[in-house]
């Protein structure tokens, strides 16, 4: 519901460049229940590249932590670009993540169709400018299954994700 506050809508791409913490997870879930689509990006990248990226993937939101928060602060420059930060005093130009969680009830999953965009991950940018690859609903829930039918062990409880935290797929 806080994204939805935020003005996240589906199809809408959100930016998640974090140290990897329980809070990505936590996020990724939120973005898909809200029927936005998962753009990580890893923290390694530059200010430049990341500039690209927020323009390529038409973001409409990026998330970051204080420690990554100058590189994107840079980046986003002066648009308009919601920049929410875990943790941490915001200046007044950022949002603060737990503002988000306060006070609000859930609400219910959007509903979206296996063919629906569910991340959009960039390359590396090793022969060019970083490349958006798209993955569907239908994409994550195969490689879901998939790592499920190979790991599974009766009597075990485990969890999965199935994007990564910060890198590339």
């Amino acid at each position: 519901a806080g994204l939805r506050r935020l003005g996240i809508a589906p199809g809408d791409r959100v930016v998640v460049m974090m140290a990897n913490c329980p809070e990505v997870t936590i996020l990724y879930h939120a973005i898909w229940r809200a029927g936005g689509v998962v753009t990580p990006v890893v923290f390694l990248v530059t200010p430049v590249e990341l500039r690209h990226i927020l323009s390529d993937s038409d973001a409409v939101a990026v998330f970051t932590t204080p420690e990554i928060l100058p590189k994107v602060t840079e980046a986003v420059g002066d648009s308009k670009l919601p920049v929410v930060v875990l943790g941490g005093a915001t200046d007044g130009s950022t949002v603060n993540f737990a503002d988000l969680e306060d006070g609000v009830e859930p609400l219910p999953i959007v509903d979206r169709s296996p063919d629906d965009l569910a991340a959009l991950m960039y390359t590396g940018g090793t022969t060019g400018r970083s490349k958006g690859v798209a993955l569907s609903h239908a994409n994550l829930s195969f490689a879901g299954a998939a790592s499920r039918a190979r790991s599974h062990v009766p009597g075990l409880t485990r969890g999965q994700i199935s994007l990564p935290l910060s890198h590339s797929f």
